[in-house]
């Protein structure tokens, strides 16, 4: 089941300038202006989300930092429907609803995350519905209650590149790709999917058969230990002419 409750935004925040032309981000704020923002200190809220974007062009540097909200009604970063042009990259995201969280009813957004690790969150770590274009590089996502990564393109499709992940003991599936175009999905490590959801898969590539997608590449995947009736590499009829090897 995939959906998603609403968290309230934040107040608007003034952020300190860095020598570098970053903006330092001290405490749970919503971003709404483009540019890049790092995180200098760990932040955690009771309620709500930790970091809305409402803007295009935002890149946060988590600067190594953990953000956690115990709010499991919130995700710990919401992206705004119709923002894009997202980064996130090189830190910690713990509790909440989702780790990130876009899922508008229309949109096109292009997203990337970057050596980012997420925990224990109540639906899937990470949530993207409505998206132009993804990359989801090196993270390392474990103890989701759904899926780890669930991904859904804009009138269900989308291009994108999902590599060198690491993901853990998910109650559903570890990436559930949803109209995936001429992606890359390469050297991921998949261990223990499924935990709570019958039938669920470590990887699946599937999309609407009225929108023909498909010419992935799947390559170099290593999947272990599904719990139950966990299938390692499921590509449904809606997605054909994929490239599907070497994989473990």
């Amino acid at each position: 089941m995939h959906r998603i409750l609403a968290a309230a935004l934040l107040p608007v925040a003034t952020f300190a300038a860095a020598d570098e032309g970053q903006r330092f981000i001290h405490h749970p704020a919503t971003i709404t202006e483009p540019g890049e923002y790092r995180v200098a200190r760990d932040l955690a809220a009771v309620t709500g989300t930790v970091l809305t974007i409402n803007a295009d062009g935002v890149e946060v540097d988590l600067g190594g930092h953990t953000l956690a909200t115990a709010d499991i009604a919130a995700p710990v970063i919401r992206i705004v429907a119709g923002r894009t042009d997202i980064s996130i990259h090189d830190g910690a995201l713990e509790d909440g609803s989702s780790g990130i969280l876009y899922d508008p009813s229309t949109g096109h957004a292009r997203i990337r995350v970057e050596r980012v690790r997420i925990h224990a969150s109540r639906e899937s770590c990470i949530h993207l519905a409505g998206v132009e274009h993804v990359e989801l590089l090196h993270a390392r996502i474990r103890d989701c209650g759904e899926d780890a990564v669930y991904v859904q393109g804009v009138q269900s499709e989308f291009t994108g590149r999902f590599i060198g992940n690491n993901i853990r003991k998910v109650g559903g599936s570890g990436l559930y790709l949803f109209g995936l175009r001429g992606g890359e999905v390469r050297d991921n490590h998949v261990v223990n999917a499924g935990m709570t959801t019958p039938d669920a898969e470590s990887i699946v590539i599937t999309g609407d058969t009225a929108v023909p997608v498909g010419g992935n590449t799947v390559l170099g995947n290593r999947i272990v230990d599904g719990v139950g009736n966990t299938r390692g590499i499921y590509v449904t009829m809606a997605s054909a002419n994929n490239r599907i090897a070497g994989n473990a």
